[in-house]
């Protein structure tokens, strides 16, 4: 699984690799906890 943090320009987000991904989805750092369970590096919350 790879998470990438980055900033929504235009579009709508949507998972390209249905036999990859089962869903995307946009949240903010706090919200990366729900996510990602253990230690992220680089976050600050």
């Amino acid at each position: 699984m790879v998470y990438v943090a980055c900033r929504v320009l235009k579009g709508t987000a949507h998972v390209a690799d249905e036999e990859e991904l089962v869903e995307v989805a946009w949240c903010n750092r706090r919200m990366l906890v729900e996510y990602v369970p253990y230690p992220f590096y680089g976050l600050r919350t």
